[in-house]
């Protein structure tokens, strides 16, 4: 049986929240660059059909 100590349990939510945040952040960027490189493959796209339409 384990025992459970509330002053150990704060300091391990508290770190969860900062460590949470961190993720939601590092999510938001990857979800960021990955829609920055959609829009450049797209506009090349765009740019390409535009060129070389006849």
């Amino acid at each position: 049986m384990q025992k459970f100590e509330a002053s150990a349990m704060e300091e391990d939510a508290e770190g969860s929240d900062l460590a949470e945040e961190d993720l939601q952040e590092q999510h938001h960027e990857q979800k960021k660059q990955c829609f920055q490189h959609a829009r450049r493959v797209f506009e090349k796209a765009i740019n390409y059909y535009r060129t070389s339409a006849p």
